[in-house]
């Protein structure tokens, strides 16, 4: 089984040195950004603050098998006993979202699920982490402002975007498909990049409290990457300044097995 990566419309890119690394930070702007968009109504001004306790996933037996990280809302008191923990978890997995109140704590899981509930399982141990996570309208800060739209095979990247490996627990998943962002040429070339592939699990939890399938998670994630690591040249194909303009940027996830 292999899978492959292709970068969609490559014409017109110029030779270029090895492209550098996307700007640190982006993967946490990106879930920031992407999770305050399901609930850009209820953005409140000020920051809400929320504390949630996780269990790190875990290795139980041979053969071995993953536990997902699962994450509640912290108590005055830690929970220490696994079935009681377990047990809060499933009932955070079926909490409504009918409040503005439960549309931003369900936000703030989603964020600490998606960026900090992955420690490495170190024992068959019950372990816990607390974790600080906020949410506020500052996460979705405005596009930049774009100067017109632009075809794919207009753009030339002085710096070509990184090809990039296919994410292993996508591969492992079987998940393929076509991930598209609606990028903006921005100061230096550099590019500023929304989903237009949702990755958000739909269902968000799973029964038992844990997070629902990150496969595209992984796969749209992989593709931002790419795309932030290219810096696009002063001018189009056509000699258009390039700055200001927006195009769609596509990666193709394939399986060949």
């Amino acid at each position: 089984m292999i899978g492959a990566a292709v970068l969609l419309g490559v014409a017109g890119q110029a030779a270029a040195p090895p492209a550098a690394p996307p700007p640190a930070g982006w993967r946490e702007a990106m879930v920031r950004h992407d999770t305050a968009r399901r609930i850009a109504a209820d953005l409140p001004t000020e920051p809400r603050r929320f504390r949630f306790q996780c269990s790190v996933a875990q290795v139980v037996r041979r053969p071995y098998q993953w536990v997902p990280p699962k994450c509640i809302e912290a108590r005055e008191r830690p929970v220490t006993d696994p079935e009681r923990f377990a047990e809060l978890a499933r009932v955070e997995a079926a909490a409504p979202e009918a409040t503005a109140d439960d549309r931003l704590r369900r936000t703030a899981w989603l964020r600490v699920m998606l960026l900090r509930a992955s420690a490495e399982p170190t024992s068959e141990q019950f372990r816990t982490f607390f974790f600080d996570e906020a949410v506020a309208a500052t996460d979705l800060p405005p596009p930049p402002l774009s100067s017109g739209e632009a075809l794919r095979s207009d753009i030339v990247f002085a710096v070509k975007p990184r090809l990039i490996e296919y994410p292993r627990q996508a591969l492992r998943a079987f998940a393929q498909g076509q991930v598209d962002l609606r990028c903006t040429v921005i100061g230096g070339g550099r590019l500023h990049c929304e989903s237009m592939t949702p990755y958000l699990p739909d269902p968000l939890v799973r029964p038992d409290g844990s997070l629902g399938s990150q496969d595209r998670f992984h796969l749209v994630s992989a593709a931002v990457r790419s795309a932030l690591s290219g810096i696009v040249a002063p001018l189009t194909t056509n000699g258009r300044p390039s700055e200001g303009l927006s195009f769609t940027f596509s990666v193709s996830f394939r399986i060949n097995e």
